[in-house]
């Protein structure tokens, strides 16, 4: 059974709560800012694109320009998530949503192949349709407030948590069942040696 439940996703979901409790107190100013980082990530590297296309050129005059190019397209989307920060709660909302939805979707595959009827199968189960239905919402819905949009992302964060330790412990469970059925497998091998080791004394003693 392939369940998500490592550190990572742990983390990643606290994380994912903390910013969507910033997104619901101070929208504007963490959209502001998310979106001015993130312009001058992308102008850092498409000004390091530009420069190495430039040392290539210099070694070797047949360097195409690909770099050269996608590091000015770069630059020029990084200016525009700057100039555009305040406006670009739209942008943020699809990509939000999107993540939501892929991850809704990555957890029903994984609930469709646990084993039906079980606790785990329905919490899972559960967990995935809020999920898909949290990121259809956050995309299908026009002009979303940033507000509401913090909100689901807590939801989500939430929900993921709750999965991790679900199946976490439904880990533990099938490890403990695991555990228990060597041991009476043991159990029963040591019966059966002990019975044959009876055998062969008493056939000793009647010899």
């Amino acid at each position: 059974m392939l369940l998500k439940n490592n550190s990572r996703s742990l983390i990643k979901s606290i994380l994912f709560l903390i910013f969507g409790a910033l997104v619901f107190a101070y929208a504007d100013k963490v959209i502001s800012i998310v979106a001015s980082g993130f312009g001058a990530v992308l102008i850092l590297y498409g000004l390091f694109m530009i420069v190495r296309n430039y040392y290539e050129t210099k070694n070797d005059s047949n360097t195409p320009a690909t770099l050269l190019t996608m590091g000015i397209v770069l630059v020029i989307i990084g200016i525009l998530f700057i100039i555009l920060s305040d406006s670009i709660s739209l942008i943020i909302q699809y990509v939000i949503g999107a993540w939501i939805l892929f991850n809704g979707i990555e957890k029903l595959i994984t609930a469709l192949s646990m084993p039906k009827h079980t606790s785990a199968f329905t919490s899972q189960l559960v967990i995935a349709i809020l999920l898909i239905a949290a990121g259809l919402y956050t995309v299908l819905v026009s002009n979303l407030a940033i507000q509401i949009i913090g909100v689901i992302m807590m939801a989500y964060a939430v929900l993921e948590i709750i999965g991790f330790f679900t199946g976490k412990s439904i880990k533990v469970s099938e490890e403990k069942q695991e555990s228990v059925a060597l041991v009476k497998k043991d159990k029963k091998k040591n019966k059966k040696t002990e019975v044959k080791d009876a055998k062969v004394v008493e056939d000793i003693k009647e010899k």
